[in-house]
């Protein structure tokens, strides 16, 4: 098998009035076809750590943070080839023993705890199976046992979304299903309201009416009623959620294949079309964040095939500079 040794690139930025200026970029081995990093204090030191999914070697790879900007590779953990390749990941403390947890999900299905013991080291818990083609990892705590729970969408043998209840162990005792539109790709969790209640989001990338993205409504012990939902003219792949105008509640961005839609809450559970950002590539990644400390959040964005990270100002009122 050949290998194929990419590298990871942190960009850091400084405050310039209404500009966004990064430093110089650092460069750092991170294993081979890294993707889908996230970051949390997985040793405790107070710095920020990387897990990065790694395709090649079928597991994910940690590489700690000494505060200053470098990160160092520090343990990897594999999964059997023939039988998993991690797609999603995503970070919590799912027993609650003050450990941050990493979760992480394969393309054929199964579920994967691996539970933090502190050190920036794992041991692996348990694994479940969703269904196969698993498309969105999420988690929040939807039945109210201050337990976190996982969501997990899938597209394959039907378009679904599962809820797995957690419990104290780190594994989880029941699950949930719902079904959704046509080829769900992304699914988020915020509490639209602001009833106390976690509800989900799906973008639902389907043709014909199966390009929408659809809203469910939790009641606070792990079920769900359906909410609004929102057509697009293209196929819906990425959701944001964040207060883009600072009333907060929580606003929405969506990513098609041509543009970033931001939807503003107009706080009784809805949402209202606010502006529209045309894009050149398929978007990779998009976060939201006040990158020129102005107190109003902007959005980086990644595209495939570019060689760029496109910055947009937030304005603070639902609408961004080009």
């Amino acid at each position: 098998m050949k290998n194929y040794f990419l590298f990871v690139l942190i960009l850091f930025g400084t405050q310039l009035k209404a500009q966004v200026c990064f430093d110089k970029s650092k460069i750092f081995f991170s294993g081979s076809r890294p993707n889908s990093p996230l970051a949390a204090d997985f040793n405790r030191d107070g710095y920020q750590d990387l897990a990065i999914v790694d395709y090649d070697y079928s597991g994910f790879s940690i590489s700690l943070g000494d505060g200053s900007g470098n990160y160092f590779l520090d343990s990897s953990y594999h999964f059997n080839l023939s039988e998993s390749i991690p797609g999603l990941i995503l970070s919590k403390d799912f027993n609650r023993d003050g450990f941050i947890d990493l979760a992480t999900v394969d393309y054929l299905g199964k579920i994967y705890i691996h539970l933090g013991k502190g050190d920036g080291t794992f041991k692996t818990k348990i694994s479940t199976i969703p269904g196969f083609y698993p498309s969105g990892l999420c988690s929040a705590d939807f039945n109210g046992d201050s337990i976190p729970d996982i969501v997990v969408s899938s597209n394959a043998p039907a378009n679904n979304i599962t809820i797995y209840f957690g419990n104290d162990s780190g594994g989880f005792n029941a699950s949930q299903l719902y079904s959704v539109e046509q080829w769900p790709q992304d699914i988020i969790t915020i509490d639209i309201n602001r009833d106390g209640k976690m509800d989900l989001i799906s973008a639902n990338g389907g043709g014909g009416t199966g390009k929408v993205v659809t809203f469910l409504m939790g009641n606070g012990d792990g079920s769900f009623y359906p909410g609004q939902k929102i057509t697009t003219e293209d196929s819906p792949t990425k959701l944001l959620g964040s207060d883009f105008n600072s009333d907060g509640w929580p606003d929405l961005g969506i990513v098609t294949k041509k543009n970033i839609l931001i939807l503003i809450s107009s706080s009784n559970g809805g949402f209202l079309p606010t502006d529209t950002i045309p894009v050149m590539n398929q978007i990779i990644s998009m976060i939201a964040n006040d990158f020129n400390g102005d107190k109003k959040n902007d959005l980086v964005v990644t595209q495939k095939d570019s060689n760029y990270i496109s910055v947009y100002l937030g304005n603070g009122n639902g609408y961004f500079s080009d």
